[in-house]
């Protein structure tokens, strides 16, 4: 594993802020900060990590995710690389299908995680998105609207962070 420091020859901030550019980060290259570079640099080069994701892309190239036939083969790429927030630990990656021959894309997996751990995984059409890719503060607020509506009262002190806490509670307890 190659180690970066700031002090190191081999650091060149603006090299390794191209190099996560090529990945399809959701970030503008200008608003890239250390900890998202400090990330990457774990994400590259972690290989219990890149173990994990092959078994997921395999579990994604299953019929039963796709409309059209797959027999002629399914090409898995990443999509996005959604990077943590500053001093946060959760963070996304978004894989995309295309299926060989016919060149259509076929399903997304969105997966979230929180530090190396997969928290949950979606599998969804690229139309679907706005049903299953939504943002933790838009999914906070649904989630708090149904609570309200189911007669719960929230104090105003708890932030996103808590509502979703709370959302995965009930979603483990309740298999939501």
């Amino acid at each position: 594993m190659i180690k970066y420091r700031k002090e190191s020859l081999n650091f060149d901030r603006h090299e390794l802020i191209e190099k996560i550019q090529s990945n399809n980060v959701s970030k503008n290259s200008d608003v890239i900060h250390d900890y998202q570079i400090g990330f990457y640099i774990l994400f590259e080069n972690n290989s219990k990590l890149d173990i994990k994701l092959e078994s997921l892309k395999d579990n994604l190239i299953n019929q039963a995710y796709f409309r059209q036939d797959i027999s002629n083969g399914v090409g898995v790429s990443i999509r996005e690389l959604r990077l943590p927030e500053d001093q946060e630990s959760e963070w996304q990656l978004l894989f995309e299908t295309l299926i060989y021959q016919t060149n259509e894309s076929g399903p997304i997996m969105h997966l979230y995680f929180d530090g190396w751990d997969l928290i949950k995984s979606k599998v969804y059409y690229f139309e679907e998105a706005y049903l299953n890719d939504i943002s933790e503060q838009e999914e906070a607020i649904q989630f708090k609207k149904i609570l309200l509506e189911s007669g719960f009262q929230i104090d105003d002190a708890l932030d996103n962070e808590g509502i979703l806490k709370i959302k995965k509670i009930f979603e483990q307890r309740f298999k939501m």
